[in-house]
């Protein structure tokens, strides 16, 4: 995963989890899509001063759609 010649700039998408598989098991239906992303360097320059960056790095973000009713 770690490309020696990435720059600061250079970002990678770690994973997606989609939350839209499980969460209608509670009645909930929406697309939900978890985005995990950020840059290998940074993230383990950051791990080696404070492993409890592990928490924050990389970076992750949430997409959600509601299902529109029908008219």
């Amino acid at each position: 995963m770690l490309n020696p010649s990435a720059g600061q700039a250079d970002s990678c998408l770690f994973g997606l989890i989609d939350h839209g598989a499980w969460i209608t098991k509670a009645g909930i239906e929406r697309k939900v899509m978890r985005v995990i992303l950020g840059n290998p360097l940074i993230a383990i320059t950051m791990l080696r001063h404070d492993v409890t960056a592990g928490l924050f790095a990389p970076s992750s973000c949430c997409s959600s759609m509601r299902a529109m009713a029908a008219a």
